[in-house]
């Protein structure tokens, strides 16, 4: 963080913490994303299959309404990242067995409003947290209100509130983050099984960013950086090239100005853009969803290739 000038109290203050329980979390969260590609993973193919391998038939089939539940209109991800800031605050020695034991001393109403979003800075916008508690207690007059409060709601009630189904959806690489009132924390935390995505959640008056860990960390032998790698694989593509032209022309563009632009799908202009991002080319605001050019990293692509092949340069040539 920057110097803080005497007599002035910083509007939030910014922590990074790791520990097991975040990428168990992640893990859940990712292993049966529908949205995102298992290629578009650095863990890969291989690693998602392992995985949804050791889940039983019976245990994929009860969560998969719970997987299927998105809180990005509140400013959250998946159901289970809704646990971040249980994680946070878990007792040590802070693995997962310590975990478990403190969901499991919830109270079922608790873990009923974590999991709902409750405490997502951007659900109570959207409804009176009061009217979420009498929801989450069985309270049908609560449950019927809420529904109509957005269609999110209507799929977190379905699923988690209503036990009668019949009678019912920075380290940041390319995230610009500008503070929202009552913001009061900004918490980072590391991920190898995110590789190369970004997450974003909230808990309280805290922020919370999962975010790639750092290439140098992963960097094997003598193969090239993954940042080089990136980078090259989202220029070669014609239309990725033509959004960034639209991104030097214009200072700031909507997900639907682009796909306009480049006459794609808004999905598939996403995906073009989430892979510009994660090359480090491409900012996006947290705040509005715009997204514009970062010209400053545009030198470290023939950096990068450079400083891999060591390649020495002439400057008289």
């Amino acid at each position: 963080m920057g110097k803080v000038q005497p007599g002035y109290s910083p509007l939030f203050k910014v922590e990074i913490d790791a520990c097991p329980i975040y990428e168990f979390l992640i893990s859940l969260d990712i292993v049966y994303d529908t949205y995102h590609g298992d290629e578009t993973y650095e863990a890969g193919k291989a690693w998602f299959a392992a995985l949804r391998s050791k889940v039983s038939a019976d245990l994929r089939a009860a969560m998969s309404e719970l997987d299927a539940l998105d809180f990005g209109a509140f400013g959250g991800h998946k159901v289970w990242s809704n646990l971040t800031g249980l994680a946070y605050y878990c007792p040590a020695p802070r693995d997962i067995s310590t975990f478990i034991e403190q969901v499991e001393a919830l109270t079922p109403l608790e873990l009923l409003l974590i999991l709902s979003g409750y405490y997502l800075r951007g659900a109570r916008r959207l409804a009176l947290p009061d009217l979420i508690l009498q929801a989450a207690q069985g309270k049908s007059e609560a449950q019927e209100q809420l529904c109509a409060a957005s269609p999110v709601w209507q799929e977190i009630v379905r699923v988690l509130f209503v036990t009668d189904t019949a009678e019912l959806k920075s380290r940041t690489n390319g995230l610009e983050f500008l503070p929202q009132p009552g913001h009061r924390k900004v918490l980072l935390i590391p991920s190898f099984t995110l590789r190369p995505w970004i997450i974003t959640t909230e808990y309280l008056d805290m922020k919370i960013f999962y975010y790639p860990i750092a290439d140098e960390i992963v960097q094997q032998g003598h193969l090239p950086p993954a940042n080089l790698v990136r980078m090259y694989r989202a220029l070669a593509d014609e239309r990725r090239l033509r959004i960034l032209r639209l991104l030097v022309q214009r200072d700031r563009v909507s997900l639907q100005e682009v796909a306009d632009a480049v006459e794609v799908t808004k999905s598939t202009a996403y995906h073009h853009l989430a892979t510009l991002r994660t090359a480090g080319l491409v900012r996006v605001s947290d705040a509005d969803k715009g997204y514009s050019l970062r010209k400053e990293m545009l030198p470290s692509v023939w950096k990068a290739l450079q400083g891999y092949l060591q390649l020495e340069m002439d400057p008289t040539a």
